[in-house]
């Protein structure tokens, strides 16, 4: 290249330098160095991003639970209620006082104290209804010779001396659970008592004392009754008390409960 040659070109770029030149070449430095910074920025930014994504551990997402506001104009005593199904009412369980009473003989409290009685287990000691002596024994299950039947059969009781009128007590303390007249037994009561006893009473007159009837309370050696002569079952022989016992429902021999 000639010396003409470069002084011209120098020329040129030293009035472009001193004309627009100069601006343009500050531009693109200016932008040159933002470009930089930005880039520098950039990259410090990402590298902290990046450190703090490391050091924070992750925490689950959970949605927030739906906030139900009043309505505008209703107050917190106007919102209208839940809808829910009506609660099944159970009736109140109440406990009724016991009443106090009182037996058709007159005394107060003896249904309560017959009640009380059957949760005793003990049996009582029985006592003999009449004082006389046994004429016919307890068979045991086998069966003897009836007089007046005129057949064998079982007697499941002992036949007492007795005269027509004589006095019959309770043999102990008990209720009556049962009064009926039978044809071929007469007049029968049955008394029940303590420990799953039950003293039976037959032929017996039909005229019994006043407050002797179905659920009376009697006291051991109370008058429940009086011998007649109305049973027919047994009427060949003297004049007797029947008398039978029975042990949570099975029929016992009554001379193993009391010495007659």
């Amino acid at each position: 290249m000639s010396d003409g040659n470069r002084h011209e070109r120098r020329n040129k770029f030293e009035k472009f330098l001193t004309g627009r030149g100069y601006y343009a070449v500050i531009v693109v430095a200016l932008l040159a160095v933002g470009a930089s910074a930005f880039a520098a920025t950039r990259d410090g930014m990402e590298e902290r991003n990046k450190l703090q994504q490391e050091q924070t551990p992750l925490v689950e997402f959970q949605p927030e639970q739906e906030v139900s506001l009043p309505q505008e104009g209703v107050g917190a005593d106007e919102r209208e209620p839940e809808q829910t199904e009506p609660e099944e009412e159970l009736p109140e369980e109440t406990l009724a006082e016991p009443e106090e009473k009182v037996d058709e003989g007159g005394e107060p409290g003896a249904a309560e104290e017959a009640a009380s009685s059957s949760v005793v287990t003990t049996p009582p000691a029985l006592s003999a209804p009449v004082p006389g002596k046994v004429m016919n024994p307890h068979s045991r299950g086998a069966s003897v010779y009836s007089e007046t039947m005129q057949d064998y059969r079982q007697h499941d009781g002992v036949d007492l001396v007795a005269a027509v009128g004589d006095e019959v007590t309770a043999a102990a303390d008990g209720t009556v659970d049962g009064l009926y007249f039978d044809d071929l037994w007469g007049e029968v009561i049955i008394l029940s008592h303590t420990g799953g006893l039950k003293t039976i009473y037959k032929n017996l007159s039909s005229e019994l004392p006043d407050g002797i009837r179905p659920g009376a309370r009697v006291t051991a050696g109370q008058k429940i009754g009086t011998v007649g002569d109305e049973g027919m079952i047994e009427s060949s022989g003297d004049p007797h008390l029947h008398f039978e016992v029975e042990k949570n429902g099975e029929n016992v021999d009554p001379a193993d409960l009391i010495s007659f």
